[in-house]
């Protein structure tokens, strides 16, 4: 949980554009996270390597770079056909 520690501490503008939530969104996921792990794990299991809330900020963050990465991975091509000034079209 350090890194969630961590990452409460930072700016609210500055949490959002990296987490894509706010904080107490990210702490009631992982309160219910960790709800379901322990009712699941009742009768004992091999213990986490990795906190559920480190868990659950990595995924965060990684669709949050997909997300941001998919936006603005547009092919550029050269116009064929088109009549225009422009030298590149980028295609949606």
């Amino acid at each position: 949980m350090e890194r969630v520690k961590k990452m409460l501490k930072m700016p609210k503008k500055q949490f959002k554009r990296i987490i894509g939530t706010t904080k107490p969104v990210l702490l009631m996921m992982i309160d219910i996270l960790q709800a379901a792990h322990d009712k699941l794990h009742e009768s004992g299991g091999k213990p986490l390597g990795l906190a559920i809330g480190d868990k659950l900020l990595i995924t965060l963050e990684y669709y949050r770079e997909l997300w941001n990465n998919s936006n603005i991975s547009y092919t550029v091509r050269r116009p064929k056909d088109t009549k225009t000034d422009s030298m590149f079209c980028v295609n949606h």
